[in-house]
């Protein structure tokens, strides 16, 4: 029997249909908050328990199991043995044995009154008040993935996919997180790549950092694993670490760094793959955000 509908309402019905029928699925950006109990082994201020690693996979058991309970469909450990992604991604290379001081936030280095009372002797990735200096690795020689490093990373994917095993949960609704290229590049100082006239090859130290870090994405997705890319350089770079460049000159910068990290990632699975963009997570004005 021919359809009363015109074309347009089939259509339009047509998109009902599917819209109703299609999920958004939903996620988190990686990184929860640890239990208490672990945070003085985690920052290496105590010595972890005999049964660190048993514990450690209970703690990833429970946290997989509470992003579950309420909806999440793609989940991960929370992040949660790791001080944070950029500290242990810089342990699992060498070339790093240099130190710099930590870029600040444009936004809070304008914002002094506000910035100096809440950030006062707060340590972190960023330098967020110029009253408390933040110290971070530079690279000082040839970079490479270690295999001290391989064996780290290994020991960690194993623990997600057997936490995710355990709760039947497939892996791939399970994503790891990893720092990209130009994201290390933003925290970390370089005093190792250079031009023939002594300044620095930034873009060869991007690339030499993407290089290197190839080895942990393939890790990652040949565990099974979806692999995050975490960019907040693509976002937070422009107000830190190259603050001083014109918009023009970031957006060069930026335009390099997803080159590197494309390249870093030729060999994978694209659509295994996803990537996480932020501004930073600090508490401050974000007036200049790019």
């Amino acid at each position: 029997e021919p359809s009363l509908l015109t074309p347009f309402a089939q259509i339009s019905r047509f998109v009902l249909v599917a819209s109703a029928m299609a999920k958004i699925l939903t996620t988190t950006v990686g990184s929860l908050p640890r239990p208490e109990w672990m945070v003085p082994f985690l920052r290496g201020e105590q010595v972890p328990p005999p049964d660190w690693e048993e514990k450690l996979l209970e703690e990833t058991k429970k946290v997989m199991k509470e992003q579950l309970d309420v909806g999440l469909d793609v989940i991960n450990d929370g992040e949660l043995a790791r001080q944070d992604y950029v500290t242990t991604a810089r342990k699992r290379l060498s070339g790093f044995d240099g130190e710099t001081v930590a870029p600040s936030a444009g936004d809070l280095d304008e914002a002094t009154e506000y910035s100096d009372a809440k950030f006062k002797n707060r340590k972190g990735l960023l330098t967020l008040t110029k009253n408390t200096e933040v110290k971070a690795a530079a690279c000082s020689g040839p970079i490479a993935f270690t295999e001290e490093g391989l064996q780290d990373l290994k020991k960690e994917i194993d623990r997600v996919v057997k936490a995710a095993k355990e709760l039947d949960v497939p892996l791939e609704r399970v994503f790891f997180s990893s720092p990209s290229p130009g994201t290390l590049a933003t925290f970390f100082g370089n005093v190792y790549y250079k031009h023939e006239d002594g300044t620095e090859d930034y873009n060869a130290f991007v690339q030499a950092i993407g290089q290197a870090m190839a080895a942990e994405y393939k890790a990652i997705q040949d565990a099974g694993l979806v692999l995050q890319l975490d960019c907040p350089d693509l976002g937070m770079g422009r107000h830190t670490k190259h603050k001083e460049k014109t918009l023009e000159q970031f957006q060069a910068v930026a335009k390099w760094h997803v080159k590197v990290m494309n390249d870093s990632l030729a060999s994978l699975d694209a659509s295994n793959i996803r990537m996480h963009v932020c501004w930073g997570n600090y508490p401050g004005p974000h007036h200049h955000d790019v």
